[in-house]
């Protein structure tokens, strides 16, 4: 596995960081739990980074349980659009990555979800 050939399947390995689960670990869980972390470790200087960390934990956390609408998936993706190339550091790239990954990856799964808790209410 390296870089170029990660590419060419279409993903990336990014700074080279990998995490590893266990096939019982919910994978939304997982990447709310990523999108808290980027949420306490941004500045808050530039107003796209500093509103989708307020914004995109919350919304993972409703896919996480269930409580949303599929048409939130399509948000997450129009926000971490709208992260890429307008903020000063790196930090909103790997946060716009996070969301990208939940939004194409996870839609299904979060679609699947909802559903779920929808017939239990």
């Amino acid at each position: 596995m390296d870089f170029d050939c990660l590419h060419s399947m279409g993903s990336e390995l990014g700074t080279g960081g990998i995490i590893v689960m266990c096939k019982d670990c919910d994978p939304l869980l997982i990447m709310q739990r990523t999108l808290e972390f980027y949420m306490k470790q941004t500045c808050k200087q530039c107003t796209p980074c500093r509103d989708s960390a307020i914004w995109l934990p919350e919304i993972s956390k409703n896919f996480t349980k269930g409580e949303s609408h599929p048409h939130m998936i399509d948000l997450v993706d129009t926000i971490q659009k709208r992260m890429r190339g307008t903020c000063i550091c790196g930090l909103a790239e790997g946060h716009a990555n996070v969301a990208l990954a939940l939004a194409q990856q996870f839609g299904p799964l979060i679609e699947k979800r909802i559903l779920e808790y929808a017939k239990d209410c």
